[in-house]
């Protein structure tokens, strides 16, 4: 079975600097939101923020993998905004010509950042399925004139004044490079030495390889061990595959048994391959623990608290139906083990409508589904088959992924 879920890791030619900055009004030194997680049920999620746009409330996701702010075409013109000429963006999948637009003011309870120039993206398909709709991007350009936490265990978001910001004492710091506006940082693979990923909280996988460094370590030149899937980026899905990382280090934050995807090959280009970065770190790395960007003090902090596992994920991506009488999820992708003794993978199919989970109405937020089917070993499933028919199936929570390891040299 395949597995696909949607990757903007976008760039553009510019640093984080050149922008407004985020002011803070007298005696205000941070400002908390709600932490939105937008899930496609294979991940804990994409970070999201609602955020006041020229007065309009609209849903933005963090993105740090984007060296800009981005708004959705559809809202620049809704918002009436200044279009200003165009940009290339490019990211896995490709390069577009996106136009870039002026007169948006962002506001986050009385904290204002007036960007100079703001991308527009066609935003639409990348959230359809998952309950909300994201109409923005909150990139480097905001990131660079503030400190902003995102605390994924707490559900909430912080964006602090640099200037009276405080380092948590129990935090673990780690030193942050730039490189066409993305953050990046060094970690290991098991006993290796240390290689620079890209920093990317728009990527919502725990880990993904680069071709090239794919290519040369012979990472999968057994595809049959591991399981098959895919990447979406701007226009197509290209082939990946998936596994696990036995140790991930990043400085003293140790990670084990790391879902890993491994990408085979990818358009446009190629984000520097093996020669500058190994890969991207994603979202789902951090989604048990308080992740703060300082790029002023070119550093990240990572706060784990007592959990000190990552989340799984679940295998299965589920969105909302395109059917506007029906709000069940419906199956999109499968990444499922065979089940012991057998080579078959798990009865639940694609195109499948859930209807129940253990006897109970199923969630119609593939976030909350995530939650559910991750929770326990063994989940029951009622779904709705080919219009119709109801099937009773039985979904087993992932075990433990193929192990990806560099060669010893």
């Amino acid at each position: 079975m395949r597995s696909r879920l949607t990757v903007i890791a976008a760039l553009t030619f510019a640093v984080p600097g050149n922008s407004q900055d985020v002011v803070f009004p007298g005696g205000v030194t941070s400002v908390t939101r709600p932490l939105v997680m937008l899930s496609n049920g294979n991940y804990p999620g994409l970070p999201c923020m609602e955020i006041d746009v020229n007065g309009k409330p609209a849903l933005f996701m963090i993105d740090s993998g984007f060296g800009q702010c981005a708004i959705d075409k559809a809202l620049a013109r809704e918002l009436q905004l200044e279009k200003r000429g165009h940009d290339v963006v490019v990211g896995i999948g490709g390069t577009q010509k996106q136009p870039i637009y002026r007169g948006a003011v962002f506001d986050l309870d009385g904290v204002t950042f007036e960007p100079r120039i703001i991308h527009g993206l066609s935003l639409r398909k990348f959230s359809h399925g998952r309950g909300r709709r994201i109409r923005g991007l909150i990139g480097g350009q905001f990131l660079a004139k503030c400190v902003l936490t995102i605390d994924y265990a707490g559900g909430k978001v912080h964006v602090h004044d640099p200037d009276a910001f405080e380092a948590p004492a129990d935090a673990i710091e780690q030193r942050l490079q730039f490189s066409l506006g993305q953050p990046e940082i060094r970690a290991v693979i098991d006993d290796g030495r240390p290689l620079r990923y890209m920093l990317d909280t728009g990527a919502e996988m725990h880990a993904l390889l680069f071709p090239a460094f794919v290519a040369r370590h012979g990472l999968a030149d057994e595809p049959e061990r591991l399981l098959a899937g895919a990447v979406r980026g701007h226009k197509t899905a290209k082939p990946a595959f998936f596994g696990r990382l036995e140790r991930l280090a990043i400085g003293e934050l140790e990670n084990r048994d790391v879902p890993v995807m491994l990408l085979a090959e990818i358009d446009g280009l190629a984000f520097g391959a093996d020669k500058r970065r190994a890969g991207i770190l994603g979202s789902a790395l951090f989604a048990n623990s308080q992740l703060t960007f300082d790029y002023q003090g070119r550093r990240i902090l990572v706060e784990r608290g007592h959990s000190t596992g990552l989340q799984p994920m679940s295998g299965i991506t589920a969105t909302r139906s395109s059917d506007p009488d029906s709000d069940l999820l419906v199956v999109r992708q499968l990444l499922a083990l065979p089940r012991p003794g057998t080579t078959e993978p798990v009865e639940l199919r694609i195109d499948d409508r859930i209807v129940a989970i253990d006897g109970a109405p199923a969630p119609t937020d593939p976030t909350a589904l995530y939650r559910k089917i991750t929770r326990q070993p063994i989940t029951r499933l009622t779904i709705e088959r080919e219009g119709e028919e109801r099937v009773e199936v039985v979904w087993r929570r992932l075990g433990q992924l193929p192990r990806v390891a560099l060669p010893k040299r």
